[in-house]
């Protein structure tokens, strides 16, 4: 056997992971979400025959934890890093074809015990599994303490032979629920500072979208004469709390830092930002209106969590430089706690960076409420299709398909391959693949884009010749029509 067979090199031309989201994403927190679907397809495309044992595929959830302490001894001071790996989920899926996998003959359920021979041509298993509301959600980004979790595929071949991976990352993310009144309230906070100024800070709600813009309004009545009103430096901290859980009769390891995730600073001036009437209040001073930009990379900030002994947090701390009479400076300084979280219509990719940043207002409130997409601007929307509405159709349009197919790929044997799924799904019937409306024809003539491209099923290598067209009858009669009435007439 070739050198190039045994490691697995030029076996294959795809082997990959496709899902249908890249992210799953969770309403509420562990006791109020619901559980959620994962599917996705294994695809593996072979150029030559392959001898495999099982193909087979796990889902892993892994904590890790990585840091460097220092304590004083009496000795000097000593330093230690911990370390420590810990798979705290995990889900195998019946194998596909091959040794332990469920024959799929319709007599047959017995379970096969011998390898099998994949002959050249294309492949798909479509794959399934519901994730509870209670799952831990991904945490990623900093070094110290990450959760992940990742689908691997394997193809088990025999002897020598190295066995062929591939590998696919899956974000949890648990958004919060728009019913969630604790997170809907707006920060505002109001004080009187050494009886010299009475200011107050109007922000957005307490939740705030990962990668969007936070808007503040900061008012300043100064109650003596001669004060003046410096910059502003607001601060975006981030807390990390992370407790390490060890074994009975081990002390417990933990880890504290607050962490400088950006600032900013604002230039005031009395020209541009001094009222003789504020609005509400009758008096004067200074307002100054400002917006603050979040980071889009989950490597400079992460999303509030408590999960698995990590605990992240944020604040926002203003320092507001006041110039007295006599020509001191005083700095007066507040903190606005505020919860990040990451919003469903933009979850970072596998980097951990979103494309482009969200609206100013993007807060769990208004993404309940945003209005339904335009028409053209269902890309990714499945349409729900009821057995009753297809049927009806069938005998309004004819010649029509009866309804869109929920499959990717037929399952056909090509060249003597073989296909079976994982766990069974609802097929649909299909019929001619003709177009129903100019719209889905201006939408079939559009180049798709390479993700799009991508999650394409895989074509087969050949078609066979009893693979053609469906002639006039035999379209409508798939269809459903009753071809007799147009002979009689």
């Amino acid at each position: 056997m070739p050198l190039a067979l045994l490691t697995g090199k030029d076996v294959y031309t795809l082997f990959q992971i496709r899902l249908e989201n890249d992210a799953v994403v969770f309403r509420g927190n562990e006791y109020e979400a619901s559980g959620q679907l994962l599917r996705g397809t294994v695809v593996l495309c072979l150029p030559l025959p392959l001898k495999v044992d099982n193909i087979r595929l796990k889902l892993t959830g892994t904590l890790h934890y990585n840091w460097t302490y220092a304590k004083a001894a009496s000795l000097g001071i000593l330093s230690g890093t911990i370390g420590k790996t810990i798979q705290f989920y995990e889900h195998l899926w019946p194998p596909f074809v091959g040794i332990s996998a469920v024959d799929s003959t319709p007599d047959k359920q017995a379970y096969v015990t011998k390898s099998f021979t994949l002959q050249p041509g294309n492949y798909e298993w479509p794959f399934q599994v519901m994730l509870g509301g209670d799952i831990t959600e991904s945490v990623e980004g900093t070094c110290k303490a990450n959760i992940t979790y990742r689908l691997k595929a394997t193809v088990a071949r025999r002897k020598l032979a190295c066995d062929l991976h591939t590998y696919k990352h899956l974000r949890i993310i648990r958004t919060i629920d728009a019913s969630a009144l604790s997170f809907s309230h707006t920060i505002n906070v109001e004080n009187v500072w050494l009886n010299k100024i009475d200011y107050s800070i109007i922000g957005p709600r307490k939740a705030i979208a990962f990668g969007s813009s936070v808007p503040l309004e900061i008012r300043i009545i100064p109650l003596l004469k001669g004060i003046e009103l410096g910059n502003i430096t607001v601060t975006l901290l981030e807390v990390h709390e992370i407790i390490l859980l060890p074994r009975i009769g081990y002390r417990v390891r933990d880890y504290n830092k607050e962490k400088e995730i950006d600032r900013w600073t604002v230039t005031t001036s009395r020209d541009e930002h001094w009222q003789s009437r504020i609005s509400g209040t009758g008096r004067e001073g200074w307002v100054v209106n400002t917006s603050l930009n979040l980071p889009r990379e989950l490597k400079r900030c992460l999303q509030d969590v408590d999960a698995k002994g990590i605990k992240i947090r944020h604040k926002l701390k203003l320092a507001m430089a006041l110039k007295n009479l006599d020509g001191h400076i005083s700095e007066l300084c507040s903190t606005l706690p505020v919860t990040i979280f990451i919003s469903p219509d933009a979850s970072p990719d596998e980097e951990g960076n979103l494309e482009q940043r969200l609206p100013c207002k993007t807060t769990a409130e208004d993404i309940a409420a945003v209005a339904p997409p335009g028409y053209g601007e269902h890309i990714v929307d499945q349409l729900c299709v009821f057995p009753g509405d297809r049927l009806r159709a069938s005998y309004t349009f004819r010649g029509r398909s009866s309804a869109h197919s929920g499959a990717s790929t037929p399952s056909y044997v090509f060249g003597g391959g073989h296909r079976s799924s994982a766990v069974p799904l609802i097929l649909h019937k299909s019929g001619p693949n003709s177009p129903n409306s100019i719209g889905e024809t201006l939408k079939l003539s559009k180049v798709p884009s390479y993700k799009t491209a991508v999650k394409t099923p895989a074509k087969p290598l050949s078609y066979a010749a009893a693979f053609v067209l469906p002639d006039y009858y035999a379209a409508i009669r798939s269809a459903g029509y009753d071809t007799t009435q147009d002979a009689e007439g």
